[in-house]
């Protein structure tokens, strides 16, 4: 999207942060160190202070970057069951970055992410219960779509 010598480097998290903190938008590509036919994508953060009004053209040549949520899939077909809950975060936001950083973490410990022990709620048999359960609702016709979590 932009050349390194058009941005900044981050080298820490701490520096990650700041730009989160100072802008009201940032979006951080994390590329995974997957090559792909097109390339690898690079470690990048990109801010802006303002959305897009609308949904960018993809006939542009500034590049614009953002997000899809999942919810906005009901504005494109119709819904099998009624929303039942609103959701703090908008269905779509596009921002042209004025703020771009290559993200390059050279602290190893800065990046870890700390162990976390699991420890389920309930046994093995409850949980086969419940799933069985699960699959009876969807076999009905009245369960559309869930998340089973213990």
């Amino acid at each position: 999207m932009f050349s390194e010598s058009d941005a900044h480097i981050l080298h820490s998290t701490q520096q990650i942060r700041s730009v989160f903190d100072a802008y009201t938008y940032a979006i951080w590509f994390d590329g995974f160190k997957t090559d792909t036919p097109y390339g690898n994508f690079p470690n990048q953060l990109l801010a802006s202070n303002v959305l897009l009004p609308a949904l960018p053209s993809i006939h542009t040549s500034t590049p614009a970057v953002g997000w899809v949520a999942y919810a906005y899939k009901n504005t494109v077909e119709p819904a099998f069951l009624p929303t039942t809950h609103e959701s703090w975060f908008a269905n779509y936001g596009f921002f042209h970055p004025i703020y771009k950083a290559l993200v390059h973490l050279e602290n190893v410990e800065d990046a870890k992410v700390p162990t976390i022990a699991f420890t389920p709620t309930i046994d093995k048999k409850t949980y086969i219960q419940h799933i069985l359960d699960i699959q009876r609702h969807i076999i009905e016709g009245d369960l559309y779509e869930t998340n089973y979590c213990m």
